[in-house]
């Protein structure tokens, strides 16, 4: 017989207001799951929503979905604000802060009522992200 598999246990979240905030592009499975959840939603994932990605994951869905989602999410509250949404989004995709520049480019187009989809595809689509990625191979 097969042993019970075990729920994946989450990293411990890191002492600090924005501790553990940057995402972790080349992370895999439940690290760069809680990577993101704390750079987009400013709290880990529950057991629940780990497994779902656990197993959307398993079906196809790419890591890309779950920026995607993470950033559609109804249920994240502190990114209201165009200057949050860009951090961020930099922070869950780039694994860093946005340099002033890219605030300035960004945030106006937000404020003007640009969808964040809008960032969020830009950045998942960019050349930096390539090269990152890129290197975690």
């Amino acid at each position: 017989p097969q042993p019970p598999t075990q729920p994946p246990t989450l990293p411990p979240p890191e002492a600090g207001p924005g501790a553990g905030a940057l995402g972790k592009p080349c992370a895999e499975g439940a690290a760069y799951t809680v990577a993101l959840y704390r750079s987009a939603m400013d709290r880990d994932p529950t057991q629940e929503e780990m497994g779902r990605w656990r197993e959307a994951i398993r079906m196809g869905h790419t890591k890309d979905d779950l920026v995607r989602a993470a950033f559609s999410s109804p249920y994240n509250a502190r990114n209201r604000k165009p200057k949050g949404i860009v951090r961020d989004a930099y922070q869950a995709i780039l694994g860093r802060e946005p340099t002033p520049a890219e605030s300035a480019q960004w945030v106006p187009r937000l404020e003007s009522g640009e969808s964040r989809d809008t960032l969020v595809e830009a950045l998942l689509a960019c050349e930096e992200r390539r090269r990152i990625l890129a290197a975690c191979r």
